[in-house]
C-alpha cells in the first residue's frame, strides 16, 4: 500500500494515518503541520486486506 497524507488545517493538530492489516500489523504516517505532506509505502506479509484510518492528533 502506498500513498500520501497531507495536513490541510491550520489548527495545531496534525494528520495521522493508521493502517491495520489483516495479519495484525499496524503502520502509521504523520503529516505534522499545516501544508506538510508525508509519503508512505507499506508492505504487509501474509495480509489479504487492510483498514485505513485517518484522524487528527496533537
Amino acid at each position: 500500500m502506498y500513498g500520501w497524507v497531507k495536513d490541510t488545517r491550520p489548527d495545531g493538530d496534525f494528520a495521522a494515518l493508521h493502517v491495520h492489516s489483516s495479519s495484525g500489523e499496524v503502520r502509521s504516517a504523520f503529516a505534522d503541520g499545516m501544508g506538510k505532506v508525508e509519503h508512505f509505502d507499506f508492505t504487509f506479509a501474509r495480509a489479504s486486506s487492510a483498514e485505513v484510518r485517518l484522524s487528527l492528533d496533537n
